[in-house]
């Protein structure tokens, strides 16, 4: 959510994900997450007192939560992070994929974004490209699968 600017709605949901990583005794999700998100995810939750809890469950290596957080944001980028870099959607490319999947004619997107259908066409075969998919349908399936759609 946070990557289609909906950051607010993802920070809604930061303690549950704490939780789980309490329950769960790893940072390891959060660790994997591409250094931006995971960045933004350690700063909007820096004043938790959950970090203490997740910290306490370090028996081996005994850590602070305040520590647990710096060692998360020096992470470099991710494996994860370095693979699936190159299919991150801008804000343009993310909006063309939403109206995609409400299926409004191609006519349409143009005139509502005052562009030539030509252009449209153009911008959506690059997403096609960055998306490894071949058509509309394809793009619209790879957006359900990959969290594009709620």
């Amino acid at each position: 959510m946070h990557r289609r600017g909906r950051e607010t709605a993802a920070l809604a949901d930061v303690d549950n994900a704490l939780d789980y990583c309490i329950v769960a005794g790893s940072v390891l999700p959060l660790a994997l997450l591409p250094s931006d998100i995971r960045e933004a995810f350690v700063r909007a939750t820096a004043a938790s007192r959950q970090w203490d809890l997740i910290a306490a469950t370090f028996e081996l290596v005994p850590v602070t939560g305040e520590e647990l957080r710096a060692r998360l944001l020096a992470l470099p980028q991710t494996f994860f992070e370095a693979q699936v870099e190159n299919r991150l959607l801008d804000s343009q490319e993310l909006d063309l994929l939403f109206r995609l999947e409400k299926a409004t004619p191609l006519a349409r997107i143009a005139a509502d974004l005052s562009l030539a259908e030509g252009t449209v066409k153009n911008r959506l075969s690059a997403i096609y490209r960055k998306l490894g998919v071949r058509n509309r349908r394809d793009a619209v399936e790879y957006g359900y699968r990959n969290g594009y759609f709620s």
